[in-house]
């Protein structure tokens, strides 16, 4: 039992881990589509409680800039490392682009719902969304911006994304 959490895990300060880890998880759906995602580095980190969001940089098989997501949950054994549960195909890289992602995790008190806008080399300085009927105007910092949203139930996250509002 130990075995298995300390040797699937990763240190979650460990920075060449992580986007190891992330290229490799990302990879592994890429290579169904025939574009090898490669050469991952962080461009963006968001926290929220033990899940961890990484905006990936990298590359395809044919050199081209590529954007991808991926989310890493905190290991209930050991705090101090973490290993990738969710994530996009590599997407090819399309500047000042709103990429939406969405999926979930299943657990013995419901459906954790994850609901991740991110964008890349954005023109705009802020961006704006509505949530659970509440508008919301957020930065965009060194034009990336990376806003995940978590819900703890079976209905999804009610939000939706106002751009150039």
């Amino acid at each position: 039992f130990y075995f298995y959490h300390y040797f699937t895990t990763i240190p979650k300060d460990d920075t060449q881990a992580i986007e190891k880890a992330a290229t490799e998880y990302i990879g592994k759906f890429t290579k169904y589509y025939d574009d090898d995602f490669q050469n991952g580095k962080i461009a963006k980190t968001v926290q929220k409680g033990k899940y961890h969001f990484y905006l990936i940089e990298g590359t395809n098989e044919s050199n081209e800039k590529c954007v991808s997501l991926c989310i890493f949950r905190r290991d209930e054994v050991f705090k101090n490392k973490m290993k990738p549960i969710a994530g996009t195909i590599g997407t090819n890289y399309t500047p000042d682009k709103i990429n939406y992602h969405c999926s979930g995790e299943g657990s013995s008190f419901g459906c954790i719902n994850f609901n991740v806008f991110y964008g890349y080399d954005m023109q705009e300085t802020e961006y704006s969304f509505y949530y659970r009927g509440v508008k919301y105007t957020v930065p965009i910092e060194d034009e990336i911006f990376l806003h995940p949203f978590i819900e703890i139930d079976s209905n999804g996250t009610n939000a939706s994304l106002i751009y150039n509002d």
